[in-house]
């Protein structure tokens, strides 16, 4: 019954997931990410959740579940799809860092400064 619950929330709204919007949903504390074997414990990006969730697809790409407590008897879930799951290999986890954390812009910054330094000094 978890996993079924779970599956017809995720295709209810793969459209707005595959678009890259973030989706929230309240659902009952049975059926919090943490119970089953559908997510998997994971990290994220600190914005408040107070715990993460991951499922990976085979595609590269991963459903991230971040966990914002309860209210109104039931668990705040933000679902969004990072295109690059950085837990299947290292392009994937640099790709998922400059493009889709809080972070990849001011990397991106450094190294195009840090680019045009090392041609300047040439």
């Amino acid at each position: 019954m978890y996993q079924q619950s779970w599956n017809s929330v995720i295709n209810a709204q793969w459209p707005a997931l595959y678009a890259g919007k973030k989706v929230w949903v309240d659902v009952h504390p049975a059926f919090h990410p943490k119970h089953g074997t559908l997510f998997r414990e994971n990290v994220g990006w600190p914005a408040g959740q107070t715990s993460d969730y991951t499922i990976s697809y085979k595609d590269g790409s991963r459903l991230h579940a971040q966990c914002f407590g309860i209210r109104n008897g039931f668990v705040r879930v933000r679902l969004h799809r990072d295109k690059f799951d950085p837990d299947q290999g290292f392009l994937n986890f640099v790709l998922h860092g400059l493009l889709e954390t809080p972070v990849g812009p001011a990397m991106v910054g450094v190294l195009v400064v840090g680019t045009i330094g090392v041609a300047a000094s040439a």
